[in-house]
């Protein structure tokens, strides 16, 4: 990767030495959500122009730091160029662990959003997707400078997504703020109805998103009314964003069209 000299935000990288950037944390001092997905990364890597082409879709890349010092992110978006939503994000990260985990889940965050409400995370938003508990921590709080430069990232991208015109609205990927659009009677529709309407969004919403890449997938089971059980088909079978921007885009477009606790899992026939 580059190193990247850009704009990197309102702040800028003042008051960020070369020694807090670049500290060892203890393991200790993670949550185990954090600690698992900094060996379990979902959404590392890039996308070209062809990439962005061949869907039809605007590259956007943004960054923040260089490798000189120490630390270095770089955020590749894939945006619909009618309404302005990011369809798929990866990351190219140097520097500690924090920072390539607060990167990853980033990514996650970021699919299903409007580029100018991507300016919305915060790395309290961050850290609250990583927590094992509500009211602890996930990063340690000499972590937070690794925080602080993804935000930086994200911010430079937004700043190259000016030009592109935005929808009336955007499914928003935290919850509390999310544009609901729903079945209104839902939990008066009884299983076989739920699951017919669940089909028609898959149909409408997910399906021909995922089919870009020769991805698929269908439905094992609907667990009382709201724990939607999956099964990937073709290429998301075995992709690492699988259980990351992928899933965090079907469950953001359900919970936005079918009910908002819409929780999704995906089932792979090896776990159990």
């Amino acid at each position: 990767m580059e190193p990247f000299d850009g704009k990197v935000g309102e702040r800028g990288l003042a008051g960020l030495n070369l020694k807090t950037l670049t500290m060892n944390l203890s393991w200790g001092c993670y949550s185990k959500q954090l600690a698992i997905r900094i060996v379990n990364l979902h959404n590392v890597g890039f996308f070209s122009e062809d990439d962005a082409q061949q869907h039809q879709m605007r590259l956007v890349e943004g960054g923040a730091g260089t490798i000189n010092e120490g630390r270095c992110v770089r955020f590749y978006w894939l945006i619909d160029p009618d309404d302005g939503l990011i369809v798929d994000a990866k990351c190219q990260v140097f520097g500690p662990p924090t920072l390539i985990g607060a990167a990853d889940v980033a990514c996650d965050l970021l699919v299903q959003r409007s580029c100018a409400s991507a300016r919305n995370i915060d790395p309290e938003t961050i850290d609250k997707r990583l927590r094992d508990k509500p009211a602890v921590r996930a990063f340690p709080l000499e972590a937070r400078s690794h925080l602080d430069l993804v935000i930086f990232a994200i911010k430079d991208a937004v700043e190259r997504c000016k030009d592109i015109p935005l929808a009336g609205s955007a499914v928003r990927s935290d919850h509390g703020n999310m544009e609901y659009e729903g079945c209104l009677n839902y939990e008066k529709l009884s299983h076989e109805e739920k699951l017919a309407f669940i089909e028609k969004v898959l149909d409408e919403e997910v399906r021909p998103f995922i089919a870009f890449d020769g991805g698929g997938i269908s439905i094992k089971d609907l667990v009382g009314d709201y724990k939607l059980i999956i099964v990937y088909e073709g290429t998301c079978a075995s992709c690492f964003a699988a259980t990351g921007a992928t899933l965090s885009y079907i469950k953001n477009a359900l919970c936005s069209k079918v009910h908002p606790d819409i929780d999704v899992v995906p089932y792979f026939s090896d776990s159990e």
